[in-house]
């Protein structure tokens, strides 16, 4: 099968006339004749400008007009040096001649440091008809910073440096972009980064400390109020400074003053690390502050040299845009800022498109409406992590706005009581919860919401207002908290909202989302507990919400699938659960004095909904679910809570029982019901026990198979299909980030994976027919071009030779003779591409083989490419292309994701940086890994191997020092 994309499309083009033109008149001058333009059509085909366009460089003055994308030869004029200056630019020319025509300010590559926020407001709106726009030059990597580097290292002890550092406490440090460890006790290990390296509280000790366990402290510190503890109870974390140890009896005095978010304290068994102090730091990559002295001490995983950057975040917010309008800021890089990166305060009309926000101290995108709405802003196409806060945050009057297609990922770093994308809730204030101060409208769709700690999608407690959650796909959350969900909302905060103030609440939408392994997690005994299943939703309806519909959802591997704690006339409908102990789940857990609102539980309706089962090995829990996967359960038990349950479709593995649980608010102990019980009470009568035979639920295959029972019970097909970010069309820019992926933290991911049990190594014989090649962004850009080279020089310069090297000597001969020989085998290839042109023309595609194209990192966010691999009953993926430690990674981690085999062919594989590619080899090293092409055909037909022995590199001894 041949796939055919607009980038193969046969277009006329008269080259030649072309450079017979650009020779006699000059290219300059034919690019203003053909109305050609590098700042994407800055002219139209008369020549007469129809964009005004101001530069900005690195290189620029902000003496200078502006006007120039470079400086000119005798170095009169160019672009601006600032971005500051090319607001006020802007400014002017709207009081001069006012606003005309489209305003584009173009940045060029480089990184802008930023003293203060830049600040955007009325003046510096467009219109519909000409808007303004702040974006990258095409093709070129811009990084808006909100730190300041610090200089002046010296040595101070072992590998440990030191600098003079006159500000206050830092949560972060950042080493050439890179987010570094504030030096803590116990250490992690970087294979389970998320499980390892705690203590556990001992006792609590009244009024502000905490007895620790014997072993944690070897050496007193010199400055324990330099130090603070961070600790986790149940839903949150938080930190504190230390006041003084006593080491005789292991007591802690902190500066803890009482509760600081719910359920909070320094309980047993609870855990914690100890941060910021010099004796802690002894390992590479950690560093601390001690303000006393005004010293930072770090310990770099890398020698400085004159490119190095160590960079301390300073500013509050990189960009503020407030009461305006029409304005696009695209394609830059927000980061090592010490709190928010976005903030749109009372804007409208706002595009926030095809960025990147990283490792920001706080919220990385916020919208809030305060004297007006926040509304109609689109927000989409980015890549959010690493942020202190939530990835998404929208408070106060925010109606009408859409967030799509993002990835947001490892966000909540620090205050895990927050989600991936989040409007109010606890922590939020009565100007963002209100009459007047609600949400509405708001569309969250198609986004890829993964590996956060607590909530992926909270949408606050809302009464007064609707918003539609569609389309997403979210994965592994939960993964250090409980008393979360993968998708949630609430009707009501109860520190903020009285009883009397709460109206009818509108409800909201939850249809078609994907939502795999809400794990949870807990700690006691002296241990981290995960997964731990309760109480952790798939969809959670939480706080007396009511009046939502669930429809259409798919939900794997969650405690419960969907819980209501409480909520009336809700409407569960055509959903999948898979592997849930508990498929539904009612609980009554209001405040007291909510009690007397006894119709908040009643009304609900569970209809034409798959509840499957086939894993016998249920989750950590306290509630003896071992014993008993449920069908449902209910506290406060009464007739009314449900107005109906039937047409449903149960199955249970072999030897399982169906089982409903109730407690009425009289019985001390639940009752558990047979499903013969439950339909003798009038419920569940037309539901039936079958097979609903799911393609591959295994595989994440979760479509249904056309003879499926459940379709009789008129259960409607669910296009997994859509779900997720969606692709867009060749010629639109990449969403692909242009750094690569820390492989440490990677390998740590998928160790952890590993840990759960989810990469368990080669599992099958690789049967040849199911099996492919997939060829990973082998691209023209990405093996010549100026800019992947521009890419790498950036990093390092000395790395392009040595990656010159490894490409003619070994990446292109091995990934040519594989090519050739899954040809001669007729065996099924896969190319995978993120730019605008297609495969290298070195590979030559032919028409049985297919082309997927994937404006994002992971080829498994690419419908088109699962499509393929299902459709084909592709078992074994064989991995080859570039970057090994980025685009490769993403595609091979989303193919164990979904049960795939994974080889990876190491010198196939390429990555300019070969201390990535090692450490990436040893990562797939988990799940199989052969070095060499040769090894691949010599071994055919293959069988289950797994081949780790050292790889050929003749770039050996390069760093990315």
């Amino acid at each position: 099968m041949y796939l055919p994309t607009k980038s193969c499309r046969r277009i006329f083009c008269p080259v030649g006339l072309t450079l017979i033109l650009a020779t006699l008149i000059g290219f300059g001058a034919l690019t203003t004749l053909l109305g050609i333009s590098d700042a994407k059509g800055t002219t139209n085909s008369q020549g007469i400008a129809s964009i005004i366009t101001i530069y900005v460089a690195t290189n620029g003055s902000d003496s200078w007009s502006g006007k120039l994308a470079a400086p000119n030869a005798q170095g009169t004029d160019g672009p601006f040096a600032t971005l500051s200056r090319a607001r006020d630019q802007v400014r002017a020319i709207k009081q001069e001649k006012g606003l005309i025509k489209p305003i584009k300010v173009v940045i060029r590559a480089g990184k802008y440091f930023l003293n203060e926020t830049l600040d955007l407001d009325g003046r510096d709106s467009g219109t519909k008809q000409f808007p303004i726009e702040w974006s990258a030059y095409r093709g070129e990597k811009v990084t808006i910073s909100g730190g300041r580097r610090i200089t002046g290292w010296r040595p101070y002890r072992g590998g440990i440096l030191q600098a003079d550092f006159p500000g206050t406490k830092t949560r972060q440090l950042f080493f050439n972009g890179e987010r570094q460890i504030l030096a803590r006790t116990p250490n992690c290990d970087p294979m389970d980064p998320l499980y390892s390296g705690w203590s556990f509280f001992v006792d609590y000790v009244e009024p502000d400390g905490f007895k620790y366990a014997d072993g944690l402290l070897p050496q007193p510190l010199a400055k324990p109020t330099q130090a603070e503890v961070c600790f986790f109870f149940r839903v949150s974390s938080s930190s504190v400074s230390l006041k003084s140890i006593d080491y005789d009896n292991r007591i802690i005095h902190t500066a803890y003053r009482g509760a600081v978010g719910p359920f909070s304290g320094f309980n047993a068994g609870a855990r914690f690390r100890l941060e910021n102090a010099l004796e802690m730091l002894d390992q590479p990559g950690e560093w601390c502050v001690d303000t006393e002295v005004g010293k930072l001490y770090f310990w770099p995983p890398s020698g400085l040299n004159d490119k190095s950057e160590v960079v301390v975040p300073q500013v509050d917010t990189l960009l503020a845009i407030s009461r305006a309008g029409w304005i696009t800021i695209s394609g830059l890089t927000f980061s090592e800022g010490a709190g928010e990166g976005i903030r749109l305060q009372d804007a409208q009309n706002i595009r926030i498109e095809d960025n990147r926000l990283y490792g920001l101290g706080s919220r990385a995108l916020v919208m809030r409406g305060r004297d007006r709405p926040c509304a109609n802003n689109i927000i989409q196409y980015n890549e959010i992590s690493y942020a202190d806060g939530s990835g998404i945050y929208a408070g106060g009057s925010a109606c009408g706005n859409q967030i799509l297609d993002n990835d947001i990922h490892h966000c909540a770093l620090f205050n895990m009581y927050n989600a991936g994308i989040e409007f109010p809730f606890y922590g939020g204030t009565y100007e963002d919860i209100s009459k007047t101060a609600y949400s509405d409208g708001n569309l969250i769709a198609h986004n890829y919401v993964h590996d956060l700690p607590r909530d992926g999608i909270m949408l606050g407690a809302n009464p007064y207002g609707r918003n539609i959650v569609e389309y997403n796909r979210v994965e592994r959350v939960c993964m250090e908290t409980i008393d979360a969900g993968g998708v949630r909302c609430h009707k009501y905060i109860s520190h903020i909202q009285k009883p009397e103030d709460i109206q009818e609440m509108k409800g909201h939408i939850f249809r078609y989302n994907l939502i795999v392994d809400a794990a949870g997690c807990d700690s006691g005994g002296g241990q981290v507990l995960t997964p731990w299943a309760w109480p952790v939703f798939g969809i959670y309806l939480d706080e007396m919400s009511e009046n939502c519909t669930v429809y259409g959802n798919i939900v794997v591997r969650a405690g419960v699938g969907v819980g209501i704690n409480p909520g009336r006339k809700h409407t569960i409908e055509n959903n999948i659960f898979i592997d849930c102990p508990y498929n539904i789940f009612f609980q009554d857990a209001m405040p007291p004095n909510y009690r007397h609102l006894t119709e908040s539980m009643v009304g609900n309706c569970y209809l034409r909904n798959i509840f499957y089962s086939t894993n016998a090995e249920r989750l950590t829990t306290p509630r003896g679910w071992d014993k008993y996967p449920f069908l449902f359960g209910f506290t406060s038990w009464t007739d009314e809570v449900l107005g109906q349950s039937d047409y449903n479709l149960f199955f249970r593995s072999p030897g399982w029982d169906y089982v409903i649980e109730t407690q009425t608010v009289s019985e001390k102990t639940p009752q558990k019901l047979s499903l013969t019980d439950w339909q003798a009470k009038g419920y569940d009568v037309h539901s039936v026990i079958a097979d609903p035979l799911i393609v591959n639920a295994g595989r994440g295959d979760y479509r249904l198979r056309p003879e499926s029972p459940a379709l009789k019970l008129g259960f409607l097909p669910i296009d997994v299909a859509k779900i997720g970010i969606r692709s867009r069309a060749a010629e639109a820019p990449s969403n692909q980030s242009a750094e690569s992926k820390d492989p440490v933290k990677l390998y740590g991911r998928w160790a952890h994976d590993v840990a759960l049990g989810k990469i368990p190594g080669l599992q099958r014989e690789i049967d040849p027919k199911h099996s492919a090649l997939v060829i990973i962004d082998v691209e023209r850009i990405t093996t010549e071009r100026s800019g992947f080279k521009g890419a790498v020089d950036e990093f390092n310069p000395k790395l392009w030779p040595i990656w010159e090297k490894r490409r003619d000597e070994v990446f292109w001969p091995s990934l040519e003779k594989l090519l050739d020989f899954f040809r001669s085998k007729q065996l099924p290839i896969i190319f995978c591409y993120a730019g605008n042109e297609g495969p290298h023309p070195r590979l030559k595609p032919r028409k049985n083989e297919w082309l997927v194209h994937k404006p994002h990192p992971g080829g498994f966010l690419e419908p088109e490419f699962v499509k393929i691999l299902q459709d084909n009953k592709i078992d074994t993926l064989f991995m080859a292309g570039l970057d090994a430690s980025h685009c490769v990674s993403f595609t091979s981690h989303g193919a164990l994701d979904w049960g795939y085999q994974v080889i990876m062919v190491g010198d196939a594989c390429g990555d300019p940086r070969p201390d990535h590619l090692d450490a990436i080899l040893k990562v797939m090293s988990l799940q199989g890994y052969v070095t060499t092409a040769d090894k691949v055909i010599s071994d055919y037909p293959w069988k289950k191997w797994v081949d780790t022995t050292p790889l050929p590199n003749p770039g050996a001894g390069g760093s990315s020092d």
